[in-house]
């Protein structure tokens, strides 16, 4: 059996895209007044609890971020040996395109389906994974 390399360089970036992308997808440069509203938050209303907590799950998130750019790096490099003469660029959106159709679009629905939030925060959510997904693979697939 032989070695997985991990492309910890790939992992790095993937993890910066994802956190930069989802920091500015969900800012008020962003679409942050649409999400606030299909969710029912009124702007500048937070609560003390929520800007308590906004530090540790700020943590969480990058944590989680790591961890879904490392699981991202093992499907592309594991995709170069299935189709070792695809291009890195082109392996790595693949990978990217069907880890979003297969793990995320699908569960993004899930709310709208049993907590009846409205699809615009399905669209609004499951468009920010597959940029970032995209993204990711693109990156991952040049530095695997």
């Amino acid at each position: 059996m032989q070695p997985v390399h991990v492309p910890w360089l790939g992992v790095l970036a993937g993890f910066f895209i994802q956190m930069a992308l989802g920091g500015w997808w969900y800012s008020p440069a962003g679409f942050s007044k649409q999400w606030m509203g299909y969710l029912g938050i009124k702007p500048g209303r937070m609560t003390d609890k929520m800007k308590k907590e906004a530090g540790r799950s700020m943590g969480v998130m990058a944590l989680m971020s790591l961890v879904s750019a490392l699981c991202l790096a093992f499907g592309v490099v594991l995709f170069h040996v299935v189709l070792p003469g695809l291009p890195g660029v082109l392996a790595g959106l693949m990978v990217g395109f069907w880890a979003w159709l297969g793990f995320y679009m699908t569960n993004d629905i899930g709310p709208v389906l049993w907590e009846k939030k409205p699809f615009g925060l399905f669209v609004l959510n499951t468009g920010y994974h597959f940029v970032v997904y995209l993204a990711m693979g693109a990156v991952l697939g040049v530095l695997a």
